[in-house]
């Protein structure tokens, strides 16, 4: 059985976790993070060395406002996507790896050490 002390800490602890799933981590560590506001999962995987993170209702405006920002940060483009409906691409910077893929109102961010 939990002492109240612990019930209490955990309580605390996923409580937080509900309000910011943001994980911060080696893999995402100096990325600015996405002014997206609704987070459906953020998971991480250090067997593979990468961290998923993915956003729903998301506008095309935000997602451009969000490249620009990695640009302003010093993150290059390796490859572009950039179509009607999808947009994205891959974006490297001091060993570090951005894959973002948007369509629609679904963003998924894969951040790699690769």
């Amino acid at each position: 059985m939990l002492s109240q002390e612990l019930y209490l800490e955990l309580v605390e602890m996923w409580g937080s976790l509900a309000m910011d799933p943001w994980l911060e981590n080696q893999y995402t560590q100096d990325v600015p993070r996405p002014d997206f506001d609704t987070m459906l999962w953020m998971t991480l995987d250090d067997e593979n060395e990468y961290c998923v993170a993915s956003y729903e209702d998301v506008s095309r405006e935000q997602i451009e406002q969000y490249l620009q920002i990695l640009k302003n940060y010093g993150w290059k483009t390796v490859r572009d996507l950039y179509e009607h409906r999808t947009l994205g691409g891959l974006y490297q910077k001091d060993g570090h790896s951005i894959s973002i893929q948007f369509d629609d109102n679904l963003v998924i961010i894969y951040f790699s050490l690769k």
